[in-house]
C-alpha cells in the first residue's frame, strides 16, 4: 500500500495484495495536487467480514491528475453475509481534478447476505472534476439485496464533465433492486455535462439479466 499526504507523483509501481483483511487500499493520499499514474494494481481479500477495497483513494484538494492507471482485479471474493463497498478509483477531495485514460476491470463482491454491497468503477465526489477516455468493465456484485447497487461512473460533486468513456458487463445477477445497475449514475450534485459515452451492460452483446425479484437496470 501506498499512502502519501504531500504534493507529489505516485507513478509506475505494481501492487499485488492478496490475504483476509475486511479493508484493502492499494494507494490513498490526502496529499494536494497529486498525480497517480501508470500504476498495476490487483488486490484480493477472502475476508467473511468485508468494509472497504479500494485500488486508489485521493481525498486533498487540489487539481490531482489520475490517470494510466491499471486495475486489474479488486474483490471481496468469498460468500459472506456481510456487505462491503468497492471502489476502483474513488476521488473525494480536490477541484478541477482530472480521471483519464484508466483501465478498470475484474471488478467482484462475491457476497451473499442480505447486507448492502455497493460497487464504483469510478467514484467522483469532488467538484468540476473532468472523466474521460476510461476503460470500465467486467464488475461483478451478487449482493440480493434491493439496496445493492454498481456503478461503472459515480458522481456526486458538482459540476462534473464526463465523456468519451467506455463501460461495458457490469453483472448484478442475484439483485432485487428496480434500479440497482447504472452505467454513469449522477446523484446529489448539479450542473452535469455528460457526452459520448459507450455504455453496453450486458455481455458479448446479450441483455443483462438477474434472477432476483423486481430486478432493474439503469
Amino acid at each position: 500500500t501506498c499512502a502519501f499526504t504531500n504534493t507529489g507523483i505516485i507513478s509506475s509501481n505494481s501492487i499485488t495484495l492478496n490475504g483476509a483483511a475486511p479493508t484493502i487500499t492499494g494507494i490513498t493520499t490526502s496529499g494536494s495536487v497529486m498525480t497517480i499514474a501508470s500504476n498495476t494494481l490487483s488486490l484480493t481479500s477472502t475476508t467473511t467480514s468485508p468494509t472497504n477495497a479500494s485500488a486508489i483513494i485521493v481525498s486533498g484538494t487540489g487539481a490531482h491528475q489520475i490517470s494510466l492507471n491499471s486495475i486489474t482485479a479488486l474483490s471481496f471474493s468469498s460468500s459472506a453475509a456481510t456487505g462491503g463497498t468497492v471502489y476502483g478509483i474513488s476521488l473525494t477531495g480536490g477541484s478541477v481534478a482530472s480521471i483519464f485514460n484508466n483501465t478498470i476491470s475484474g471488478l467482484s463482491n462475491l457476497g451473499t447476505g442480505a447486507a448492502a454491497q455497493t460497487m464504483f468503477g469510478i467514484n467522483n465526489t469532488a467538484a468540476s472534476t473532468n472523466i474521460y477516455n476510461n476503460n470500465i468493465n467486467d464488475l461483478t456484485n451478487s449482493g440480493p439485496s434491493a439496496t445493492s447497487l454498481i456503478s461503472g461512473i459515480y458522481s456526486g460533486g458538482a459540476t462534473p464533465v464526463i465523456y468519451n468513456n467506455f463501460i461495458s458487463n457490469l453483472k448484478m445477477p442475484a439483485s432485487t433492486s428496480q434500479v440497482g445497475t447504472f452505467g454513469i449514475n449522477c446523484a446529489a450534485a448539479t450542473t452535469h455535462k455528460i457526452y459520448y459515452n459507450t455504455i453496453s451492460l450486458g455481455t458479448s452483446g446479450l441483455p443483462l439479466t438477474g434472477t432476483g425479484a423486481n430486478y432493474g437496470v439503469s
